[in-house]
C-alpha cells in the first residue's frame, strides 16, 4: 500500500471519533468496515473529519452509508468539520443534507419545532 495513503481512527469521548489521513478509494473499504463495527457496538455517534488531508467521492459514499445505517438502527451520526473539498463535493452532488451538513459544511442544528 502507498505509505501516503493512510487512515487512522481516533477514539475520543463516548461515541465520538475522529478520522486522520486520507479517506479515498484505497482506504474506503477499510473505513466502512471500521465504521460499521463502531456503529454496531454503539461507539459512533459523532465523527470529526478535521484531520482528513484528502477525501474523494469514495469518502462521500462511506459517510452516506454510515449515516444511513445509523439512522436505520434508530440512532444518528453527526459529521463534523469536513474538509472544504468534501463539503463542495457533497453540495455539488446535492447530498449535503443527507450528511446533515449545511451549504457551509457545518452540521445542521436541528431545534425542536
Amino acid at each position: 500500500m502507498n505509505p501516503s495513503v493512510d487512515l487512522r481512527w481516533e477514539e475520543r469521548t463516548e461515541g465520538a471519533c475522529a478520522l486522520h489521513g486520507t479517506l479515498v478509494f484505497a482506504t474506503a473499504a477499510a473505513a466502512l468496515a471500521e465504521g460499521r463495527g463502531r456503529l454496531g457496538r454503539g461507539a459512533l455517534s459523532r465523527l470529526d473529519l478535521a484531520g482528513l488531508v484528502q477525501a474523494d467521492s469514495a469518502a462521500l459514499a462511506v459517510l452516506l452509508v454510515l449515516r444511513g445505517e445509523a439512522a436505520r438502527a434508530g440512532g444518528g451520526l453527526t459529521i463534523e468539520h469536513p474538509p472544504a473539498s468534501l463539503s463542495a463535493l457533497a453540495s455539488l452532488c446535492e447530498v449535503a443534507g443527507l450528511l446533515g451538513l449545511s451549504a457551509a459544511g457545518e452540521p445542521v442544528q436541528r431545534g425542536a419545532d
